[in-house]
């Protein structure tokens, strides 16, 4: 065996070890992003109304409240990530940087542990896991990934995208209590 044999058997296996791995690594990553952003689609609901309620009324079922709910969200999520989903992919895979197979795998694992961890950990020593904004653990990840592969934050990332999403990320919390307290007060007045 010459050596561009050897090097072009050991890129193809190595390479297909990496997708193997990704593949791994993506299901491990929508796994623990489900694990905790389906709470936050649906956890408000099962506080103030339950979730068994709109599974008897709608469905006529007689399931658990967190299960049901669990279904109820993974079902929309399903749906909006098929509708709207390839954007935001296109977006994170693509206009923030420019993605390797390592890369790749790299953002997976770092997305999955993170999510995983703060669902995990936190039910393990107080009783509740915690939510978090799963696009900040990807998207940061992928900011990493591109910062040092290119060892510069201007070589390696899309200066212009990163800004407007880091501007996304700092409007997004005080636009949700401005809504929340406007519509909060709406409905109070209407329903009086």
């Amino acid at each position: 065996m010459d050596v561009y044999t050897f090097k072009k058997f050991f890129s193809t296996r190595s390479q297909r070890i990496i997708e193997v791995l990704t593949a791994l690594a993506v299901a491990w990553d929508a796994y623990s992003f489900g694990a905790n952003d389906v709470a936050n689609a649906t956890g408000v609901y099962m506080a103030v109304i339950g979730g068994t309620t709109l599974a008897r009324s709608i469905l006529g079922l007689g399931v658990s409240e967190p299960l049901f709910l669990a279904l109820y969200g993974a079902i929309f999520m399903a749906l909006g990530g098929v509708v709207m989903g390839w954007r935001v992919i296109d977006t994170v895979g693509y206009k923030i940087t420019k993605l390797d197979p390592v890369g790749g795998l790299t953002e997976a694992l770092s997305s999955a542990l993170i999510a995983w961890l703060f669902t995990t950990i936190p039910y393990m020593l107080i009783g509740y896991g915690m939510p978090i904004s799963t696009t900040y653990a990807s998207v940061g990840a992928v900011f990493g990934i591109g910062i040092v592969r290119s060892r510069s934050l201007r070589r390696g990332l899309n200066v212009k995208v990163t800004l407007l999403i880091i501007l996304s990320w700092i409007l997004t919390l005080p636009i949700a209590a401005i809504l929340g307290t406007i519509y909060y007060f709406t409905l109070c007045y209407i329903m009086r």
